[in-house]
Parts: C-alpha cells; structure tokens; sequence
C-alpha cells in the first residue's frame, strides 16, 4: 500500500529541487456504494447473488487467486500477464482477452484479473454494475476502478474492496523498520560494520557501490526508496493509528461519505437463520455450547462470552428479536418421560429456551 506520486513530491520538496506539480481533480461521483470485505469466501458467496445481467470486474493480487475465481465462476474469463512468470498464464484465453481490448467490453459475467489490466485498458458498458479489488497499493486499487469508464450520469458502480486490516498495517510497519534501520546503521557505523551486523540480511534500500580508483564495491544507500520506506511507515502508522483506518482512508479517498462492511451483513444474515431454527426449543447443554460457538459473542479482551444477559444485550444492540430465557425455577425439565414413553435423558436438567418478538413498525 503506497501513495508514490505524494512521495515522490514530498521527496523533491526534501532535496529542495525544482519542480512543477499539477492536481486534477477526482469526480468519484459515480459510486453508487462503497462495500469492503474481510473474508474471502463472503466474497464468493455475494458474487454468487448477483443478477446474471450484471457484470463484474474483478481485480486480485495474484494470478493464482484471479484463476481460483474463475474455475469457481463458470461465466468468466481470467486476464494475467502474458509475459510474466506465472504458471496460470497459460489458462489464459488470448483471442478473448484481445477481443475485449478492441471492443471494449467482454461477453462474460465476470472478469478476474491481476492488475495488469490497470495498465491504460478501458471498458465501456453500462452493464459493469460491480469493480472489486483485492490489492492493497493505493495507488494501483485507483487505477484499478479507473478501468470501468463511465457513460453517463446513469452509470453507476459498486466499489468492493478487501479491507487491510491494522494488524497487517502494523505487519506493513516492522517490514518497512526492518529495511530502514540497516540503513540508518551503515549511515552511522559505515559499510565494514554494517557487513558485520547484516551480512546474512538482504535490504532492498542498500545496494553495492563501485570504488572509484580502487577494486571492490562500498556499501551505498538509494537516497529515493530510503526516503520512500520512511514515508510508507509514517504512512501506515497513521492509517492504523484509529480503529477501521484504512477503510476510513479509501472513504475519504474516494470521496465517500460512508461504507458497509459485507462480512457483517452476511454474519448477521447467517446467525438469525440459525436462530430461526431454534426458537422454542429446549437448549440444553450441547445445545448451549453450540449457540456460544456460533454467535461466538466476545469482549474486549477477545474472551468468548457465555453469559445469557450478554446475548440479550447483543441481540438488542443488533436490532435482532430474540430473547434467551433460563429462569431456574421455570427452566427445568421436570419430564420422567418423552411423549414417545422413552425415558427422558434430560430429566432434570436445566435449560434455555429462545424466543423471538415481534416487531411491530
């Protein structure tokens, strides 16, 4: 994740050098919503409900990924680079992929792609109702959703991209010090020291430099991307320096007032199923284990919570109707035996019962 052109002139700004810098500004007024998702499959099981006049543009950051999507969805077509290494490329229709670069719209329902469709591939079609994108560089996930041009002021589309959680921007943070402080140590200590301490370390900021007049090679530092890794540090660290940060940063990015995280519709969605099924039933204590793990309700700390007055306040908070009831004196099975005349194997136990409100508007 980067922003290399602010860098770039933050970098000329640094050195004190000359130079002419021009904004054009961004309309992302198209937009129809702006969806993130966390989990993977989320993703496939929402792609899999989209109407079938309805086409996607589908960006990932490997071609491994993009291929696994298309021999998942059927109606598609995969587009890598045809001059990279990846084994995928060979699955890769060419006469359908230079079909589409000269009609400028593709006949499938869904495209899965690495980003080297990003590199100046237009496509007009007012049927491209979604653009996802699972790449982390800001810059590129831009000129991604750059792909699909719009027509008119009716063409809208729908942005989903995968959130960058904090504790991968905190990940994105140690990789980026682990480049910059066998800098700062060849700054201070010089190349001897430095071959010393880092020897079995590569670091792409460092590279070996000639001697002038002598044989053999110094240590040297590549002035740009040392200033850049500093810059993507102090970069990240601002983004996870509040909860949701990048999600926050690409709503602003994208000039979005707001975004909805699609894990929790369907986390929502597959929770009330589950207690549609259970409403009324005597939840003894499998049954009660199992409802903990599937709600899987957890506090502060991250520890599972089992309590029943938890769960009623989550399902208040949640907008959900339901309500768990284990009063002891009511909630015991005071059955010898079932109706069926078998012995009871629950007689005397207690239990919870669900139940679910209506909601009047």
């Amino acid at each position: 994740m980067s922003a290399t052109a602010d860098a770039m002139i933050a970098f000329l700004k640094y050195k004190d050098i000359k130079h002419e810098s021009y904004s054009i500004p961004h309309d992302y007024s198209h937009i129809k919503e702006l969806i993130f998702y966390q989990n993977d499959k989320v993703l496939e099981k929402f792609l899999r409900q989209i109407p079938k006049n309805h086409k996607v543009i589908c960006f990932t950051k490997s071609s491994a990924k993009a291929f696994k999507l298309h021999d998942t969805f059927k109606d598609s077509m995969f587009v890598c680079s045809p001059s990279g290494t990846a084994s995928e490329k060979k699955y890769m229709n060419k006469e359908k992929v230079s079909k589409m670069l000269i009609d400028e719209k593709f006949d499938e329902q869904f495209i899965f792609s690495t980003s080297t469709l990003d590199n100046g591939i237009n496509l007009k079609d007012k049927q491209i109702k979604y653009v996802v994108v699972d790449i982390m560089d800001v810059d590129v996930l831009i000129q991604c959703l750059g792909r699909k041009r719009i027509i008119d002021q009716s063409d809208k589309v729908t942005v989903i991209i995968k959130d960058t959680s904090n504790k991968m921007l905190n990940k994105l943070i140690r990789d980026c010090n682990r480049q910059i402080e066998p800098a700062l140590y060849l700054q201070e200590h010089g190349a001897s020291s430095y071959v010393q301490k880092y020897k079995k370390q590569s670091n792409r900021i460092i590279y070996d430099r000639p001697v002038n007049n002598e044989v053999g090679y110094d240590k040297a530092i590549n002035d740009l991307m040392f200033f850049k890794e500093i810059y993507d540090k102090q970069f990240f660290e601002q983004v996870a320096s509040e909860k949701n940060g990048y999600m926050n940063y690409i709503k602003t990015k994208l000039q979005q007032d707001v975004y909805t995280i699609l894990d929790d519709t369907y986390e929502k969605a597959d929770i009330t199923d589950y207690l549609e099924a259970i409403i009324g039933k005597r939840l003894y204590k499998e049954e009660q284990t199992e409802l903990i793990k599937k709600v899987d309700l957890r506090d502060g700390r991250g520890r599972q919570q089992k309590d029943v007055e938890q769960f009623n306040i989550y399902f208040q908070k949640n907008s959900l109707p339901y309500n768990i009831n284990n009063d002891s004196k009511i909630n015991k099975d005071r059955r010898r035996r079932l109706d069926n005349g078998d012995a009871n194997p629950n007689y005397n136990k207690r239990y919870w019962i669900l139940a679910k409100h209506i909601v009047f508007d």
